[in-house]
């Protein structure tokens, strides 16, 4: 009976056997490798979500706090610098407002990190010149400090600003 030799098990060629094998074998590998690899991917997206959630590396809240600190003691005292170029203030009061600054910006600034930490220390630095200047009745020092300051005084403004911090 010739129906009897067709039921039974046939074997395929090695032609077709390669079409299924190569194909089981490329699923197996990209299965392992998203195993391994999703984890990896997984970490990598924790990492990148850190990375665009604190994209900034000012974006701290030391360097947010150093901000508002910085911010409010200039503010307190840059009156006096104003009431004193239009003579409505003291040689003293004028040293002792850029002392604040200075001194304020200078502590401030080593709470603080990275360029933001430096250009407070600068910035508290030639404020602290400034006084000296002052109190030496120096105006060309007074006048090259702070005029030393202002391209440090723009990027403490926009490193500020660039973390929220107006």
């Amino acid at each position: 009976m010739s129906n009897s030799d067709s039921i039974g098990p046939t074997k395929l060629p090695w032609f077709k056997k390669k079409k299924i094998v190569i194909p089981g074998v490329i699923v197996l590998l990209l299965i392992i490798g998203s195993a391994s690899g999703g984890n990896k991917s997984s970490t990598g997206n924790s990492s990148s979500g850190t990375t665009v959630s604190n994209s900034n590396p000012l974006n701290t809240s030391a360097n947010k706090t150093a901000c508002e600190t910085g911010r409010f003691i200039y503010a307190e005292n840059s009156q006096v610098i104003k009431d004193w170029q239009d003579s409505a203030a003291t040689d003293a009061e004028l040293a002792a407002a850029l002392k604040k600054i200075g001194d304020n910006f200078y502590d401030i600034g080593s709470t603080a990190s990275g360029d933001l930490q430096s250009t407070m220390m600068q910035i508290g630095t030639y404020y602290k010149k400034a006084r000296v200047a002052a109190v030496n009745v120096d105006s060309a020092g007074l006048l090259a400090a702070l005029q030393a300051v202002l391209p440090y005084a723009t990027t403490f403004d926009n490193d500020c600003k660039s973390i929220g911090k107006n």
